[in-house]
């Protein structure tokens, strides 16, 4: 069968954008099954799978300049073999692939981060150029991202769908059956700039509260020997396709992130009734969610705590908000809002 539309991710799984563009495929498959999935690094399998038309380049993680360079190669022979009419670009990786080795293909890029390229400027600054040149479409997940450094006056918005129903198939509650918090929980990649985990560690100390990382990244050792120098009781679990399968009864939600893209992490957690305090940053703001659910430092994070330790189900978003939030990331009206897009081509 003929593709007419390929996506192209990092991976099959390991962050929001690789979920979110999962379930668009799945369900664009449904209206139009001539779309297809091509993801370039190597790697498990996600809990939402696409139906059909799944390609990998098997590229290893964090590869240096030459395996990328064969990766390239590899990734132009196949979209040579494809030959999509239209290539939806999603995050750095497949942006530098698409720049450096896509010829004369109808392009999108997805702006999915408020910060891309943050520790390589220069090599985003030649990638972008090259896509300027290209005459890339841009659509963005959220109405507060621009694209970076692209003359871009006006973008789409497409926000990211969530399936909530995939990650809690057991209907369980996960907060309003207890009354007290038990223990600190950190979801997300292990990045310290970015995403703060080490704010996690902090907050337990100060509360002799226990804690739990779920996810992977270069600040798991010195969190590791953080946990040890603060006495916490700390567990690393690691990548998970789905975070939330483990969650207790007294357990709380903390995403203490210095800024954020979509925050998907955090729209299933609402979505799934999953008490949660943020940080107080504009992306997070967007939710629009009571004052008590933000913090703007560690010390405010310990200080809510306590005011709400044996209030626990009062840090569950209120319901008319998780109503909103989930028609509008529903998965077949992003897909509908996809294919008017793709139409267009």
């Amino acid at each position: 069968m003929e593709i007419k539309y390929l996506f192209i991710t990092n991976s099959a799984t390991g962050g929001g954008a690789e979920r979110a563009v999962n379930i668009v495929v799945r369900t664009l498959q449904e209206i139009n099954p001539s779309t297809g999935l091509l993801t370039l690094n190597s790697g498990p399998a996600d809990l939402i799978r696409v139906k059909n038309h799944e390609f990998n380049i098997g590229r290893e993680w964090r590869s240096g300049l030459f395996p990328t360079l064969q990766a390239g190669f590899r990734f132009y022979k196949k979209v040579k073999l494809i030959d999509p009419k239209v290539i939806i670009a999603n995050c750095e990786l497949p942006e530098l692939m698409i720049a450096l080795f896509v010829l004369n293909r109808k392009i999108i890029c997805v702006e999915h981060v408020r910060m891309p390229w943050k520790n390589r400027r220069f090599l985003g600054f030649v990638i972008r150029f090259l896509l300027l040149l290209k005459g890339v479409t841009w659509v963005t997940v959220s109405p507060y991202l621009r694209p970076w450094c692209q003359f871009v006056r006006k973008t789409l918005v497409i926000r990211n769908p969530v399936l909530a129903e995939s990650l809690n198939k057991d209907g369980a509650e996960y907060g309003n059956g207890s009354t007290e918090v038990n223990r600190l929980i950190f979801v997300g990649r292990l990045t310290a700039e970015q995403k703060r985990p080490e704010w996690l560690l902090q907050i337990c100390a100060s509360l002799s509260l226990p804690a739990k990382f779920v996810g992977a990244g270069d600040e798991r050792k010195r969190l590791e020997d953080l946990a040890l120098e603060l006495q916490v009781k700390c567990e690393f679990r690691g990548q998970s396709s789905n975070p939330w399968e483990s969650w207790g009864q007294g357990d709380l939600l903390i995403v203490p992130s210095a800024w954020e893209g979509d925050g998907l992490v955090v729209v299933e957690a609402i979505l799934l009734e999953i008490p949660i305090l943020l940080s107080d940053i504009p992306e997070f703001r967007f939710f629009g969610l009571d004052d008590k659910f933000y913090c703007k430092n560690p010390a405010e994070f310990s200080t809510r705590i306590v005011q709400y330790r044996s209030d626990y189900s009062s840090l569950i978003v209120p319901k008319e908000i998780r109503e909103n939030l989930k028609a509008i990331r529903d998965p077949n009206v992003i897909a509908s809002q996809w294919k008017e897009l793709l139409d267009k081509f």
